[in-house]
């Protein structure tokens, strides 16, 4: 299975217009939009969105990434469902699957098997930054997209705004997340100092 997904629109003769709601008629016709097709190309399979379907929704029960939570009813408020849209993190349940189309789309099973996530895990876990589990994955994503921007941060804090963790008080978080970048800035430095 590849570690990350890349979703791209296809036209197709068979498709069927699709009348939104509030889509009002226009002057002599009606306003039609179609659904379109995502063909991720993770084992090939082929999927055939709604132009309204949620990309958590589409991720989590179509392609069976567990991995990407939804827990705060579409709000946005969690950052469970926190996904990479092209090395941005985004939250999954506030953007539409259609939107994602010839993007490339990451989740925690992606990022988790490459070292940058296997390390900040590790982290999360060694500190104690991690309890019950369900927070973990957003907050992966949305640190490790934060640290690509600025890998030495002055405030930990402000790479998991946006992240409810219910269970760890969020101390053990920043510690991890503090010692994750400190550990890539040596890397970084270590590798800038080689010939």
């Amino acid at each position: 299975m590849r570690c990350s997904t890349s979703i791209r629109s296809s036209k197709s003769s068979r498709r069927q217009p699709l009348r939104l709601p509030g889509d009002a008629p226009q002057e002599g016709g009606t306003h039609e939009r179609s659904p379109g097709d995502l063909h991720p190309q993770w084992g090939g399979r082929r999927l055939s969105v709604q132009a309204r379907e949620l990309l958590g929704d589409v991720l989590r029960e179509r392609l069976g990434c567990r991995g990407v939570h939804l827990s705060c009813g579409g709000q946005g408020n969690c950052g469970a469902c926190t996904v990479m849209v092209d090395g941005d993190a985004i939250r999954s349940c506030l953007i539409l699957a259609i939107q994602v189309t010839g993007r490339t789309v990451e989740t925690i099973t992606g990022i988790a098997c490459h070292a940058p996530g296997q390390a900040l895990v590790e982290a999360l876990h060694k500190a104690g930054g991690v309890q019950c589990g369900y927070c973990t994955a957003g907050i992966v994503m949305g640190v490790l997209s934060y640290l690509e921007e600025s890998p030495s941060p002055t405030d930990v804090r402000q790479a998991l705004s946006g992240h409810v963790c219910r269970f760890t008080g969020y101390a053990s978080i920043v510690e991890a997340v503090g010692e994750y970048a400190a550990q890539q800035a040596d890397h970084a430095a270590e590798y800038k100092d080689q010939p």
